[in-house]
């Protein structure tokens, strides 16, 4: 390198200068005082991103395969088991086809409640009666939920109170999270692209000049990753604007607010999956299950009163989670295939010879 071979000549030469001006005037040399900026360079990693890719998509495709093979097909094993159940009610009394007609009622009225949670008026203290939210999304969201209508509702008059629980209700219903569903893997990568090139420039005016290049490097992978598992947008510019309406009461202000988008194999995440211990799960504040809905999306912190982290979720985790929930509304108890309860009517004996019947 050019610096090593003239030192020599840079050695002898300061040497014959400092001589010569030590024979003119006895003083001691001035050399100035040279400062190098402070860089710092990190290890260039070519295969991180993507081996991050690889192992996030293993994960998310594993857990939306062991919920699915719990029941496959969960909703169409329990029509069969209650068109057989219904078929051996009737045979066995004919006076009970009234009764089956009014448990498809209520089977029919529960499948529209714990899918659009509308008409839904749980008793917080009842945690049975909560069931249908957790299912839906993670815990925190779902105490969310039940609590902001409480906290923004101190102003409001009851019927517009009315109106914005059961608008809360709705957007945290698995309904919705169909909708998020299907959405995510097509917004994901436009989201990520835009969040790669914002850390692009952030990195160019840091001090280690090898991440900017690593940013670049990375951003094929994080777009195709994205697709997959999904993103996350921030809506920190929508802040303002909300406290501009007043939607919040005085002394309660957002931090950041953001949009969870899921990928084709992104899980999601819900408090516990249809038959789950829902007394266990308020114990142990552990969520077991997948899922979610357009307010299990929304990552949201208020200072003193919540902090949500955004729960994407992807089209096999929202279907597979729908699926489960429709076959718990019309009678599935979780945790096993619904065929596995069948039992076939049997046709009562008659006795017409005069016996016992």
């Amino acid at each position: 390198m050019q610096p090593l071979t003239t030192r020599p000549w840079i050695t002898s030469g300061i040497a014959v200068v400092g001589a010569g001006l030590i024979a003119v005037a006895p003083v001691a040399p001035h050399t100035p005082d040279l400062h190098m900026p402070d860089v710092q360079l990190t290890a260039f990693d070519p295969f991180g991103a993507w081996i991050d890719v690889f192992n996030t998509s293993s994960a998310n495709a594993e857990a939306v395969a062991d919920t699915f093979f719990v029941a496959p097909g969960a909703v169409l094993q329990q029509l069969l088991v209650n068109q057989v159940g219904y078929l051996g009610d009737i045979i066995s009394n004919p006076g009970n086809i009234g009764d089956v007609f009014s448990t498809i009622g209520d089977h029919l009225q529960t499948l529209f409640t714990n899918t659009t949670l509308l008409n839904w008026d749980p008793d917080i203290a009842d945690l049975e009666a909560t069931r249908p939210i957790a299912q839906a999304g993670d815990i925190m969201h779902g105490l969310a939920n039940l609590m902001l209508p409480l906290v923004m509702g101190g102003d409001m008059d009851p019927d517009t109170l009315a109106i914005v629980t059961e608008v809360m209700h709705f957007i945290a219903s698995p309904v919705t999270g169909l909708l998020m569903g299907a959405l995510g893997p097509v917004l994901s990568p436009l989201v990520e692209f835009g969040n790669s090139v914002g850390d692009i420039f952030a990195s160019l005016g840091g001090e280690d000049p090898l991440s900017v290049l690593q940013e670049l490097y990375d951003l094929p992978a994080r777009v195709l990753g994205s697709i997959f598992n999904g993103s996350e947008l921030s809506l920190d510019f929508l802040i303002p604007l909300i406290a501009d309406a007043g939607v919040l009461p005085e002394g309660l202000e957002i931090e950041s607010l953001s949009l969870g988008l899921g990928g084709l194999l992104s899980p999601g995440l819900s408090g516990l999956p249809v038959g789950g211990d829902i007394d266990q799960m308020a114990e142990d504040l552990i969520n077991t299950g997948i899922g979610g809905s357009l307010w299990n999306s929304v990552g949201l912190v208020i200072p003193g009163v919540f902090e949500l982290d955004a729960n994407g979720v992807g089209p096999l985790g929202s279907l597979v989670a729908f699926s489960q929930i429709v076959a718990g509304a019309i009678g599935w108890e979780g945790g096993g295939n619904p065929l596995a309860d069948l039992s076939y009517p049997i046709m009562p004996i008659l006795d017409w010879f005069g016996g016992e019947g």
